[in-house]
């Protein structure tokens, strides 16, 4: 009985056609020569149609704290803004975000050997002039003069020098661990204009972990003959296992989950066309946003003439050729790490900054977002 999502001994893989990231009892891939296509595999086992596109959103197992502990509680602050209760102190927002700008300012330091006072800041396109006056007032407290704060489609696409580009449309597709977005930018003459933007705050690599640790959980289960889901300890190794798989499977066409959890081993292969078929449904969440920021913007796939990716997750060959579809067979750029695009693109920033005499200005869009025009030509 094959019911842990991967494929066994017998060579037939387990089928989960519920999506719930166990393969139950009327998932089994049969024996008999029962077809789809009317075609049978060379393992013996019928093709099965496609999963539907929508599944939701898989949940951790076993790592959320136990409830009151190491929670802050949300409420408005005495100026109307939110803030946060931890442990008996009221927190605003900035305070909390200064608190990480104080980390990396202080990395800096310790890097450099010198004092770090200047700061330029990316955020989402999607955020608002309270939003980045919130993103200012963290920099202050932090002790920072925040010299500019730049959306971070546009970064990753100076990353890739595309402001050098005399008219053109780009995408910019953001895929990391915990969220989605993705945006429409125009650059003409070196003056970049965020179009329409869109996302899923709750997609990420996040998701493809989760279903691989809860089908990993099942399987040990039906091995061990114990449920190690309520053993953080375990939960934790397992997870890290898992993660390791997956970025594994980003170069290779096969890995191996492996945990030790004190005197017992436990180790399955997946294969890419394994993984690719669970994670599916997960990856093809991502169309959506893209439809609608498109939409928005007013254009069609086949006029766009850039594809930029970066985040962690667009490492995953099914995203890279899923895009690459979407957008009418156009290749993606991807020749900068995905995690230091945004990086190096501020990077660039900062050099106009020092360099250059830059004219900025903010415009509100007819499309619920804030357009943030740069010239980047000295003109």
């Amino acid at each position: 009985e094959d019911r842990d999502g991967f494929e066994d001994a017998d060579g037939c893989p387990d089928l989960d056609n519920d999506h719930d990231g166990i393969a139950d009892t009327a998932d089994r891939c049969p024996r008999e020569a029962e077809t789809v296509n009317g075609f049978e595999d060379q393992d013996g086992c019928p093709d099965q149609p496609p999963p539907p596109a929508k599944v939701e959103p898989a949940k951790p197992a076993a790592t959320e704290p136990a409830k009151g502990k190491g929670k802050g509680k949300g409420k408005k602050g005495k100026n109307g803004d939110a803030c946060f209760e931890v442990r008996g102190k009221e927190t605003s927002a900035p305070e909390v975000s200064a608190k990480v700008l104080m980390k990396l300012k202080k990395a800096a330091e310790d890097y450099l050997g010198e004092k770090v006072t200047d700061a330029v800041i990316t955020v989402p396109a999607y955020f608002n002039d309270a939003q980045r006056q919130a993103t200012k007032d963290a920099g202050q407290i932090a002790g920072l003069e925040v010299m500019r704060i730049i959306n971070e489609p546009t970064a990753a696409a100076l990353a890739y020098g595309l402001d050098k580009k005399a008219q053109e449309k780009i995408v910019v597709f953001d895929l990391g661990g915990g969220t989605f977005d993705v945006s429409v930018l125009e650059v003409a003459d070196g003056v970049f204009r965020v179009i329409s933007t869109n996302g899923d705050t709750h997609l990420g690599g996040d998701d493809i972990d989760n279903l691989l640790l809860r089908i990993a959980l099942e399987d040990i289960q039906s091995e061990w003959g114990e449920d190690v889901s309520t053993k953080q300890d375990a939960v934790q190794l397992l997870r890290r296992a898992v993660i390791q798989a997956k970025e594994a499977l980003s170069f290779a066409p096969a890995a191996t989950i492996d945990l030790q959890y004190g005197d017992r081993t436990y180790q399955r292969e997946i294969n890419l066309e394994i993984f690719n078929r669970l994670i599916e449904p997960i990856v093809e969440r991502t169309l959506a946003p893209c439809r609608a920021c498109l939409t928005d913007a007013g254009v069609s796939p086949e006029q766009i003439d850039e594809v930029v990716m970066f985040g962690g997750s667009t490492r995953i060959p099914k995203v890279q050729a899923l895009l690459k579809e979407y957008f009418d067979g156009r290749e993606p750029n991807k020749g900068i790490n995905p995690d230091e695009a945004v990086a190096i693109g501020k990077e660039h920033d900062v050099e106009v900054i020092a360099g250059m005499e830059l004219s900025a200005s903010y415009k509100n869009t007819e499309i619920h977002i804030l357009g943030y025009f740069v010239d980047y030509h000295n003109k």
